[in-house]
């Protein structure tokens, strides 16, 4: 044989029913879903599943703490949109990679020396939040003073509030 691998079915017969190697039908996948779920059959609009989703997250959110780092740079030496997104990409890759956290560009691009960024965290400890924020805000002045920028606003929110 020439590298390929051949797939044989066995030559004796296995009792019972043969395994599908066809996936279900889609009636036959909503079906088992709202049976995982625990849906009843008169409860199939994506309303009905948005709402009940909208209450698992009510539930989640009760023994869960979100950090919400909200930091607007001043890009003094971006003389171009290029310069701008240099900056605000490598501030993104090095707190996703180094942190572990939720980063997005936040504001339009309308002003070149100017940049919002939000970064967003989730734990069962809000002190230790508190103490992620703090090191994220750190290291955010110093990669940013790297690329010829500076933090100038910072505020942290916690949700949900004491």
């Amino acid at each position: 044989m020439s590298g390929r691998f051949i797939l044989r079915r066995p030559s004796f017969d296995i009792p019972g029913p043969q395994p599908s190697h066809y996936p279900p039908e889609k009636g036959k996948r909503k079906l088992a879903l709202r049976r995982r779920c625990g849906i009843s059959f008169l409860m199939t609009s994506r309303a009905t599943v948005s709402a009940m989703a909208a209450n698992a997250m009510k539930a989640v959110s009760f023994f869960m703490h979100l950090a919400v780092l909200t930091i607007e740079l001043k890009l003094e030496y971006a003389r171009s949109l290029k310069d701008r997104r240099q900056c605000v990409r490598s501030l993104k890759d090095s707190l996703r990679h180094g942190f572990n956290v939720s980063v997005a560009e936040l504001d339009e691009v309308v002003v070149w020396q100017r940049a919002t960024v939000g970064i967003a965290s989730i734990s069962h400890s809000r002190d230790y939040l508190r103490g992620q924020m703090q090191e994220i805000e750190d290291a955010c002045i110093r990669i940013a003073e790297n690329h010829g920028a500076q933090v100038s606003d910072s505020y942290v929110e916690f949700f949900p509030e004491e």
